[in-house]
């Protein structure tokens, strides 16, 4: 590897990441990478298979594989209660979805399955799970009784329309541990890490850079989010009110409780 342009960089398609990349996509930074683009899952795969060095990851896949992964000091993507991106659209209320009920988990995210079914296990609610592709209210499955979105789908389809109660992931955590809930956190390999110290630490400045940029030109992002899902600029404006890139000891404790089911 020579230097850092040589670093092989993950990125999530969705809108919750762009305060994070904001000096980088607006060439603020002295920095040109080439970024890899996937979802959530894609990204935790490439990480895995050695063919991403640093990138945005589920917090699950991060915590189940602590041998393989270091975590970046003060990034993530978080909540404090509800965050309008991981939610559970169902006909039936949440105690109701029992053993005979069907959802369908979007297969994007480990971290946000795995959280749905922390919260109904421990409501003692067993349904039937299984994996599906979801885009619109279209791709569903007839016989769907539940199921979970997330990202940008989850903000700018009617879901409400079609199910009668919509859930935040979010908020049903916080309401149970009273902390932050850490969706993805930005990994670099270990290997990488360890070979290549300097550049890490400087991938570290640089993103904490992009960040702090993003977020003082947190407006203008905006702006551009209503005008590309077609949402209204309050509904854009909440949205990343709600968001959370710290990583902080409230966002570790959480993940040490959600540690504790993986």
């Amino acid at each position: 590897m020579n230097g850092l342009n040589n670093l092989r960089i993950g990125r999530l398609p969705y809108a919750n990441v762009l305060p994070v990349y904001y000096g980088f996509d607006n060439n603020l930074l002295e920095a040109n990478f080439n970024f890899i683009n996937a979802n959530p899952a894609g990204l935790n795969a490439l990480m895995l298979n050695n063919s991403l060095d640093i990138s945005p990851m589920s917090t699950y896949e991060v915590l189940k594989n602590p041998d393989k992964f270091y975590i970046l000091e003060d990034l993530s993507i978080s909540c404090r209660g509800p965050v309008r991106s991981v939610i559970i659209a169902s006909h039936y209320l949440l105690e109701d979805l029992l053993s005979n009920k069907k959802i369908v988990l979007a297969n994007e995210s480990a971290t946000s399955a795995h959280l749905l079914k922390i919260l109904l296990n421990e409501k003692g609610i067993s349904p039937d799970y299984c994996q599906g592709h979801i885009v619109t209210t279209e791709d569903l499955y007839k016989d769907c009784d539940a199921v979970l979105i997330i990202g940008d789908k989850a903000l700018k389809e009617h879901w409400k329309k079609d199910f009668k109660y919509v859930y935040d992931l979010g908020e049903l955590w916080y309401q149970k541990y009273k902390t932050a809930f850490c969706f993805a956190l930005w990994a670099v390999r270990r290997e990488i890490a360890d070979k290549y110290p300097d550049e890490v630490n400087y991938m570290k400045i640089l993103f904490k850079k992009s960040k702090d940029i993003g977020l003082k030109n947190i407006k203008s992002i905006e702006k551009a989010v209503a005008k590309d899902l077609n949402l209204a600029s309050d509904t854009v404006k909440d949205y990343y009110e709600r968001l959370d890139y710290d990583l902080t000891f409230s966002h570790k404790r959480g993940m040490a409780i959600y540690k504790n089911f993986i």
